[in-house]
């Protein structure tokens, strides 16, 4: 997982970082898929993701995301978009997680950080 502050960055130079991330990392054969790609399809690209420290870019960093301010976040989308990067399967990154870290308990929070360490760490 990155400790980079990524929004003491301008947003060009973010921008630009995350390009050439996806340029020199994301396989050339899974570029603007026509159809939602299946995890067997996508897993070596999220693991990727993950040890780079940017599966979950909304995240909080003390729960394992980038902590992307409001502008970041759109320039880090701006870019899977300009690259053609495949959207993973990832209702509990953009769904369940967020919702855990808001209204969960400190239980629910370390059951789900164990169980995405064992997956991702």
């Amino acid at each position: 997982m990155s400790s980079t502050d990524w929004n003491s960055l301008d947003t060009e130079d973010f921008r630009a970082t995350v390009r050439r991330f996806f340029e020199h990392n994301y396989p050339e054969a899974l570029r603007y898929p026509k159809r939602r790609l299946r995890w067997a399809e996508i897993r070596d690209w999220t693991l990727k993701l993950s040890a780079q420290g940017w599966l979950a870019p909304s995240w909080p960093v003390r729960y394992g995301g980038m902590g992307l301010a409001p502008e970041k976040l759109i320039a880090f989308i701006e870019e899977q978009e300009r690259h053609g990067v495949a959207r993973a399967p990832d209702m509990g990154i953009s769904m369940v997680g967020p919702l855990l870290i808001q209204h969960g308990s400190d239980e629910q929070r370390a059951q789900s950080q164990s169980e995405i360490d064992s997956l991702f760490g």
